[in-house]
């Protein structure tokens, strides 16, 4: 239709209303088909968009997870350094009774038997 109307111009009839109508026209139909793509294009955002959203929150369920267990496993490792401390300590104190004993059994094995006696 526009060819038909530059034809009716280029005769010196005036038609630029008509012209301009059809580029109205023609421009309306690319907007309309432009609407029609960024609709497509907006659902298909959409479903992306629920998607991303369902495995965030899976992923914030999944961290959630892994730092309780991080505690639990922070709480076991405490519990295992203090019984590691009083293992510990208590080898300390049997290690100072064998010293003692030791020594003990030192004293006594130097002296004779009926050295006291006499």
């Amino acid at each position: 239709m526009l060819a038909e109307a530059r034809d009716l111009e280029a005769a010196k009839i005036d038609v630029g209303w008509l012209s301009r109508r059809l580029n109205d026209i023609s421009q309306a139909k690319q907007l309309l088909q432009d609407s029609c793509k960024l609709k497509e294009a907006k659902t298909r955002n959409l479903v992306v968009m629920e998607t991303n959203k369902k495995e965030l929150e899976e992923l914030k369920e999944e961290l959630a997870a892994c730092i309780a267990t991080c505690c639990v496993l922070q709480q076991r490792i405490h519990n295992k350094e203090d019984e590691f401390g009083i293992a510990l300590s208590e080898n300390e104190k049997i290690m100072q009774n064998f010293a003692a004993l030791k020594s003990k059994v030192n004293s006594f094995l130097k002296k004779s038997l009926v050295n006291d006696l006499l």
